[in-house]
């Protein structure tokens, strides 16, 4: 989650708020379960003309719910190691795509009489940018493949948005810093 760095109009004091969201489920069944989800919280207008009031309008929430769904990013299924999902104030993101297992089968080619060719797949560190600062029509979202582990050994992941830097962790404990 993070604030959004569009002017707001001077009635509202406070900025709208991007939420974006890694959507899996635990059903193999369900292949359109798997996304990334940006949502906005906006503020709400009723409580900026009461919180000038004296009177007590506690029920009266800063922000108008459910947040509104604006855009969703396909992702395929598999397991992941580092589930992290990070939003810049600008609209970039960046996260781990993971391996694509449903192209190898549920079987591995080791318990096969026969030879079977099995399509090798990896671990990709992906980047998009969201509506924002960076993105003003907001009409789509672009996503690139910044880099393949070939190990899919990933652990941990952050991003600078400001300085341009991507660290990620594996699990032989290397840190590998990108710079964009």
């Amino acid at each position: 989650m993070t604030l959004n760095l569009t002017p707001h109009l001077d009635s509202l004091p406070y900025d709208s708020l991007s939420i974006l969201i890694r959507s899996e489920s635990d059903d193999p069944w369900a292949s359109e379960v798997h996304s990334l989800d940006l949502y906005i919280l906006e503020p709400n207008p009723a409580f900026a003309r009461i919180e000038s009031e004296e009177e007590d309008h506690s029920d009266i929430p800063p922000y108008i719910f459910p947040p509104r769904a604006a855009k969703k990013v396909p992702s395929s299924r598999g397991s992941l190691r580092c589930t992290d999902v990070i939003l810049g104030r600008y609209g970039t993101a960046v996260w781990i795509h993971p391996q694509d297992r449903a192209v190898s089968g549920l079987i591995s080619s080791d318990v096969h009489l026969q030879d079977m060719p099995i399509p090798e797949t990896h671990e990709t560190l992906v980047a998009a940018v969201f509506p924002g600062p960076l993105n003003q029509s907001g009409h789509t979202v672009t996503t690139r493949t910044l880099w393949i582990n070939s190990f899919n050994n990933w652990t941990s992941l952050d991003y600078d948005e400001e300085l341009g830097r991507i660290a990620l962790g594996s699990s032989y404990g290397r840190v590998t810093i990108l710079d964009l």
